[in-house]
């Protein structure tokens, strides 16, 4: 199967919210693709794919919405996802689903993925489709054993690999610190290994809790994330709503925004998405400047998450349960992005 013939950049989100520290995942590759030789798997057996995997079921919803996806200053493409809790279950979800045009690569992906209260694995799907060219990857874990079945046109992989305990699916990552005892706090830095989902392979990331800034009025924590070789710079609330991520060394950015201004000038995805999500997901409450927002009236309470971001500069999240060992505060931290 032939390779790209030039990468132009990938954009690895980091979602906090369950899809975490940023990973939630708006993988972008700018790129053209050579045809492949081998007749190619046709969009309807992605979506197929992907129908059968997706099972839908009553769940808290942690946070979802929409992003822009941009490179430069142009509008490529838009990603939209959530993060919830089954609680009959006792399990966190993953879903999210990207689009972009033909200046983005002509790329249709999605991922579903599950783990445990402890962020530990339990299964994941990826699905990407690249002009006519897709990939599909099912893993599923057992104690410390991954097992990954990957179609790429028409070829077939099975992976086994054994993973060390406290390795996570990468879009947790902003969970994996909100849980850590240290918590989601200035000067905090962390060191993991996690899972890319696009390629089921563990890779060694860091991550760097910065000031708080303010940015389009909401007061956010600026986090430096260095995963695959890959920097970025992230801005989360904090309850770990992701605002934007940017990668300052392709040009790549991400920000949340209204579903009418993502997806503006690409055709509708509902039937796709429904599929995927089982409805459509909400706009973030980040997408709309804080300037915009309505202030409560007299006779009403300001919700609990408004308090939270209006007192972002005098909030220090409380950590959650012990992280599992692989998370943990290092003593230096490497400025990233710059």
């Amino acid at each position: 199967m032939s390779k790209p013939n030039e990468t132009i950049g990938q954009l690895d989100l980091w979602l906090g919210g369950p899809d975490v520290i940023l990973n939630y995942r708006a993988r972008l590759a700018c790129f053209k693709i050579k045809n492949q030789e081998g007749a190619p798997m046709k969009l309807t057996a992605v979506f197929i794919f992907i129908s059968i995997f997706t099972i839908q079921t009553q769940a808290k919803t942690l946070q979802e919405g929409w992003f822009q996806l941009l490179s430069g200053q142009q509008h490529v493409g838009y990603i939209v996802q959530r993060y919830s809790f089954d609680d009959s279950k006792k399990q966190f979800k993953y879903v999210a689903y990207t689009k972009t045009n033909a200046l983005g690569g002509n790329i249709n992906e999605s991922v579903t993925e599950v783990c445990d209260t402890g962020f530990a694995p339990v299964s994941y799907q990826y699905t990407s489709q690249v002009d006519k060219n897709a990939k599909l990857i099912d893993a599923v874990f057992k104690g410390d054993s991954m097992t990954a079945k990957i179609t790429e046109g028409d070829q077939k992989n099975t992976i086994q690999e054994k993973i060390k305990k406290g390795t996570f699916l990468s879009n947790f990552l902003i969970y994996m610190i909100l849980n850590n005892k240290a918590g989601l706090k200035t000067g905090n830095s962390f060191e993991y290994n996690a899972i890319a989902e696009e390629d089921a392979k563990v890779s060694k990331g860091f991550a760097d809790v910065k000031e708080i800034e303010t940015v389009n009025g909401h007061e956010t924590f600026k986090i430096l994330n260095n995963f695959k070789d890959i920097k970025s710079i992230n801005h989360v609330s904090p309850i770990g709503e992701i605002l934007d991520i940017k990668q300052p060394a392709n040009g790549l950015q991400l920000i949340a925004a209204k579903k009418e201004d993502a997806t503006k000038g690409f055709p509708s995805s509902d039937k796709l998405v429904k599929t995927l999500f089982g409805d459509i997901p909400k706009d973030s409450p980040l997408a709309t400047p804080k300037a915009e927002t309505k202030m409560p009236t007299k006779k009403s309470k300001p919700k609990a998450d408004d308090a939270i971001n209006a007192n972002a500069a005098h909030v220090e999240v409380p950590p959650g349960k012990a992280m599992p060992p692989k998370i943990a505060p290092h003593e230096e931290s490497q400025e990233q992005g710059q």
